[in-house]
């Protein structure tokens, strides 16, 4: 079962990579792929911008904090 839910894990995270790829390649905006509710998921930078000014995430992260936690970060 462990075996499995890897394989789903590191599909989920491969697909979210490459949406984030052609997203940037899109529109130039800087895109990162973290895990929310356990899974791997494109966010903008931007959004999480959004989401720290209306208090979605504890006071004192940074941007910076969720860069050097994401499994991706587009160039």
């Amino acid at each position: 079962m462990k075996i499995i839910r890897r394989i789903i894990f590191q599909w989920q995270k491969y697909i979210a990579i490459k949406a984030a790829i052609r997203a940037h390649e899109a529109d130039g905006r800087k895109y990162l792929v973290i895990i929310l509710e356990g899974k791997p998921t494109m966010v903008a930078k931007g959004e999480l911008r959004k989401w720290m000014k209306r208090g979605v995430f504890k006071k004192g992260v940074t941007l910076q904090d969720f860069e050097k936690r994401a499994l991706f970060v587009s160039k």
